[in-house]
């Protein structure tokens, strides 16, 4: 009777839940007035648009009546993320179809319910249920709970709408409506109604010049664009790639494209990689805003909704990012975005990038990102590339496939035109002109179809007089026999010979213009010429009329362009090398004159000109440009390239190289470091050279070498001994508390983390003073997790407002970690969801929130249906991903069984632990193990893991924390100690947790682990155990106890309620071998303890 008693009532357990109710408005009166088949379409219109958002955020549609969804979410901010897009989504169905309008309205609430025959019952639901009554048509009305949850990762702006009184509630409601439509809260303005982009693409050439004026023979491949358009325009958008051999047509196809988008209210950012502007980060995304945006409109723009790009665009005036605190990438790739979504909440927006064969990797993390982001906005990106470019090792080739395979892109493939495709071609750029079979044959057979070498040879055609120019610019067959054509027979040859019939002042023009290459400003032609403005506006007309340029028209300087690369590549490649070189330098003398050169730009023109010196200090000033927006590749490419070009090497320039290399290889960024230590002198610079030495230090113990770390951060302690106070000391003596804390020599650690905060207060080193109290709260965790977590948030505070990103993410993850010994599960939630969101705008530790996320999951028994958490990296390359694979492990050992695939990675994860030699993993990881060989009664590789996991605990410098590792957290290393049958050391870890404020319920859990070692009454303390980690959301801990005990004293009474409990946990996980064995209580394992 007892057991069936505590069946029954761990049958319901309460759980904490985020629930969405949405509500269909005034649907009875549309089926009056417009009839049973437009009723029935609208309302499926309804729940496509609502099932479709929650697929996207995982949400688990409830319940389901005619015009209302109920819907139950983990998490808050997904659940207010999955509420907007709702609500987005049919505001943009209802542009589109306003004889079919949905009005809905939407209440969200967060709050503790039990699960009861597959749904929630509580009054929490009922709140959610009420709030959505209660929104008007179009609005998401959120409790001041939910609030409370996402109040520091909500990207929408809260509107107090004070109390309300909800139907059946007795007490009045806080509520908050969400601000649909409005740009993500900025500190200081809303960006909602920024002005619109008013891009426009090169145009074609002038009525009368040889240029077809229509897209010829692409009717497939415009119409896979078209359907892209038009899901973007629903708020589906995607990626283009448009690739294909130079020539070939892309360029006419974007130009097609971005005419096709504006009937459907498309607005246009048209930019272009460049081939000297590689190594300047975003310069693609950089010239797209400025071909959008004038310059007061663009000015506004950034200022009002990303200010953050401000520093990458240096007409605005605004300074770099300080060298201490560099704008992270993802915070940068977030304003991009921002921007993009401020102009698609008004209108769709079609970003078009030209030429991504010369993009920057920091544009390649931008665009993967990006794609990302754009598939629930109406956003379409739209790029091309030059396929004999994208070799196997080019940057760009991984993420065209990457975005391929996640359906997020599709790549047109552009092949050479068909002779019948050629012939119309031909005659659509003469105006209807057809001209003889076999000169259409000869125009085939030297093009192979290529449009651009096609109107070449039209060109030719007419310096021969076989076509000629009539009246009102059209064209006719001129006199010239078809028998005495001689056609070019190369692009070069073609460009070469109509380069010769220009004027002699119109060719040197020609040849800067290809030196200076991309954009080509009036100004900087102006001043690399140095002729009358007359005679340059002279030779431009030329060019212009001879088709080797177009103008650029539109808001902004004067510009200028080459109808086609392939063009400028000839001209540019038939320049005498010394010529080249002279044009150079006279370009990076013009562009340093303009002022606002990007450094990157002006370091290729000083080295293609032969100018080492000042080639070297320019890339130096690229790579320190690059670090400040933490572009790391182009940081490399530039800070290497000032190494190449100095005559005399510097330390400097080796610091930004380590710097640079910090963020991408290890390896690489110590041996920076250590050869940036041999260029400095004994006594020099004594900051730099601890930098230079913690960089070596971190690269060592990311690369497994702990002790390597440890010496090197004692050497810079010693190297500060008896400074001023400074910035340099204090980062040394945090180092070195850090060093000593991954040791587990809690007491130096301690000691030491108060001396550099000391320092860095008096310093003003505000981040190196949050890193010292993180170190300090992780000593304190070990007595008190609770003023653990008080010493975290002090912390993240002094990390805020320094914007110290790096001390900030390691506070989130401390605070989560301590939050698992200390804290109530929704605690530990809101910690999770406030991470999770940094991350996401931050770009700091995906991997740990991930992981954080995964344990979260697995401890409290909700367990994902197949078995993965989510986090797909190979764990060799992170400790955090190691550490879900270990999970995932025991996820398919508790599941199927202990078969030999199940354990298969848990012994090469462990071995990575052990090398690591730090405690805080090792030990936890080694009880996995332990437990997993336990299940398959695997009795030495059992034993061995425990005794690895003792020793590694015993190597900590603290007693009391050796013993408080074997006991926190999911508990694990006690259970596998209780099979091993180590009475006394159990005990010990029961009287080293009384003194700890915390790990109430693992100290009651040891502690009936001794009684039953005893032979003693174990329901008393089991009891509290239970309760107290349930609490904390650690039901499997029970569940694993539970099985524990079974198996040590088969034949003995298992505490009151305690396979009740267990069974629930184990058959909520679907972990159906192992409640199954738990069944049969003895028959779980064939361990004994050992004596």
């Amino acid at each position: 009777m007892p057991r069936a008693a505590a069946t029954r009532k761990r049958s319901h357990p309460r759980v904490t839940r985020i629930f969405l109710f949405t509500d269909l408005r005034e649907y009875t009166r549309f089926v009056e007035t417009h009839g049973d088949v437009a009723a029935s379409r609208l309302l499926r219109d309804y729940r496509t648009i609502v099932r479709r958002e929650v697929a996207k955020t995982r949400g688990a549609e409830i319940k389901t009546e005619g015009d209302s969804f109920y819907i139950v979410f983990e998490a808050a901010v997904p659940a207010l993320d999955c509420a907007i897009a709702i609500l987005d989504q049919v505001n943009a169905h209802n542009r589109r179809q306003s004889e079919r309008r949905l009005q809905v309205g939407a209440g969200l609430h967060a709050g503790d319910a039990v699960e009861y025959d597959g749904q929630y019952v509580g009054g929490a639901v009922i709140v959610a249920s009420r709030l959505s009554t209660k929104a008007a048509s179009g609005e998401l009305l959120v409790s001041d709970t939910v609030r409370g949850l996402v109040r520091t990762g909500q990207t929408h702006a809260l509107r107090d709408r004070g109390t309300v009184t909800l139907k059946g509630v007795s007490e009045p409601i806080h509520v908050w409506s969400v601000a649909l439509g409005d740009a993500p809260a900025q500190p200081d303005s809303d960006p909602a109604g920024i002005p619109l982009p008013a891009g426009v693409l090169r145009q074609p050439a002038e009525s009368g010049q040889l240029v077809c004026p229509v897209l010829v023979g692409r009717e497939t491949e415009l119409a896979t664009y078209r359907d892209v358009l038009e899901d973007g325009a629903a708020g589906r958008g995607r990626v283009v790639f448009v690739s294909g051999e130079p020539g070939v047509g892309k360029s006419a196809f974007m130009r097609e494209a971005a005419r096709v988008s504006m009937p459907l209210g498309y607005r246009l950012l048209p930019g272009a990689a460049v081939q000297w502007e590689r190594g300047l980060p975003y310069a693609p995304f950089l010239s797209a805003l400025r071909a959008g945006f004038a310059g007061p409109a663009l000015r506004d723009v950034v200022g009002r909704v990303a200010p953050d790009i401000g520093p990458l665009l240096p007409e605005l005036g605004q300074p770099g990012a300080a060298a201490d605190s560099p704008i992270e990438r993802h915070r940068i790739a977030r304003a991009f975005n921002d921007i993009f979504q401020a102009v698609a909440r008004q209108a769709p927006l079609l970003i078009v990038l030209e030429d991504l064969h010369w993009v920057d990797e920091a544009s390649i993390a931008l665009l993967q990102q990006l794609a990302r982001e754009i598939k629930e906005q109406s956003v379409v990106v739209l790029g091309s590339y030059r396929s004999d470019e994208m070799h196997r090792r080019h940057p760009l080739s991984p993420l065209v496939g990457d975005l391929a395979r996640a359906r997020l892109a599709v790549t047109i493939a552009f092949d050479p035109l068909g002779t019948s495709q050629t012939d119309e071609l031909v005659r659509v750029t003469l105006g209807g002109v057809t001209l003889e079979r076999d000169i259409l044959d000869a125009i085939y057979a030297r093009s192979e179809g290529n449009p651009f070498f096609t109107e070449e040879l039209l060109k030719a055609l007419v310096e021969s007089g076989a076509i000629v120019r009539g009246e009102g610019q059209s064209w006719s067959r001129g006199t010239a026999a078809a028998a005495q054509l001689r056609l070019p027979e190369t692009l070069v040859d073609l460009v070469l010979a109509r380069l010769e019939r220009l004027s002699a002042s119109a060719r040197v023009t020609l040849g800067a213009a290809s030196v200076i290459g991309g954009r080509l400003e009036y100004e900087t032609l102006r001043r690399v010429r140095a002729i009358h403005e007359s005679a340059l506006t002279t030779d431009l007309r030329e060019l212009v009329d001879e088709q080797f340029l177009v103008e650029q028209r539109g808001h902004g300087p004067a510009t200028f362009a080459f109808r086609h690369a392939l063009g400028r590549e000839v001209i540019y490649d038939d320049l005498l090398l010394p010529e080249r070189q002279r044009l150079h330098l006279l370009v990076g003398e013009a562009l340093v004159a303009g002022g606002d050169a990007p450094p990157a730009l002006v370091a290729q023109h000083w080295s293609a000109g032969g100018d080492r010196r000042r080639a070297a200090d320019a890339y130096e000033a690229a790579g320190n440009a690059a670090l400040a927006v933490n572009a790391a590749s182009e940081a490399v490419t530039n800070f290497e390239a000032a190494i190449a070009a100095s005559d005399r090497i510097t330390a400097a320039q080796y610091l930004g190289l380590a710097h640079a290399y910090k963020a991408i290889d290890h390896l690489k960024a110590r041996a920076a470091a250590e050869r940036g230590l041999q260029l400095l002198g004994p006594s020099e610079d004594i900051e730099c050279r601890v930098t230079f030495m913690r960089i070596a230090g971190r690269s060592r113990w990311l690369m497994g070498d702990a002790l390597g770390n440890f010496e090197l951060a004692r050497s810079a302690v010693e190297l500060v001994d008896g400074m001023e106070d400074s910035r340099a000391k204090a980062e040394a003596l945090d180092w070195y508390a850090s060093a000593h804390a991954t040791r587990g020599d809690n007491a130096a650690a301690r000691e030491w983390a108060e001396r550099a905060l000391t320092v860095a207060r008096s310093s003003g080193a505000r981040a190196i003073a949050a890193n010292a109290l993180i170190t300090i709260a992780g000593c304190e965790s070990v007595r008190s997790p609770v003023s653990a977590l008080s010493l975290i948030d002090e912390a993240a505070a002094l990390a805020r407002g320094a914007t110290a990103a790096e001390a900030l993410a390691r506070a989130h993850m401390d605070g989560i970690a301590f939050s698992f010994q200390a804290e109530p599960e929704r605690r530990r939630f809101v910690r999770l969801e406030r991470a999770a969101e940094f991350g996401k705008r931050y770009g700091y530790g995906a991997r740990e929130v991930a992981a954080f996320r995964a344990f979260h999951h697995f401890a409290s028994g909700h367990w994902p249906a197949d078995g993965r958490f989510g986090v797909a990296d190979d764990f060799e390359g992170d400790m955090h991903t190691a550490w879900v694979r270990l999970l995932e492990a025991l996820v398919e050992c508790g599941r199927k069984g202990p078969t030999q695939a199940a354990l298969a990675p848990v012994s090469g994860i462990v071995a990575r632990a052990i090398q690591q030699d730090e405690p805080q993993w090792t030990v936890q990881w080694l009880s996995y193990a332990a437990l997993a060989y336990a299940w398959a009664g695997d009795r030495d590789a059992f034993r061995s893991s425990v005794e690895g996991m003792l020793a590694a605990a015993g190597r900590t410098a603290d007693p009391a924390r050796s013993l408080t590792l074997l006991a926190r957290g999911f508990t694990s290393p006690a259970a596998v100690l209780l099979l091993a049958g180590e009475r006394d050391r159990l005990e010990e870890m029961a009287g080293a947790l009384v003194e700890v404020d915390g790990h109430a319920g693992e100290r009651d859990l040891l502690l009936a682990f001794v009684a039953w070692l005893d032979g003693a009454p174990a329901d008393a303390p089991f009891a509290a155990a239970t309760g107290a980690l349930g609490q904390r959301g650690l039901e499997l801990s029970t569940a694993v106890a539970t099985w524990a005990l079974a198996s040590v004293r088969p034949d003995a009474r298992l505490p009151d309620g305690a396979i009740a409990a267990a069974d629930h946990t184990l058959r909520m996980a679907n972990a159906t071998w192992l409640a199954g064995g738990l069944a049969r209580q003895g028959s779980a394992s064939p361990l004994t303890p050992s004596t």
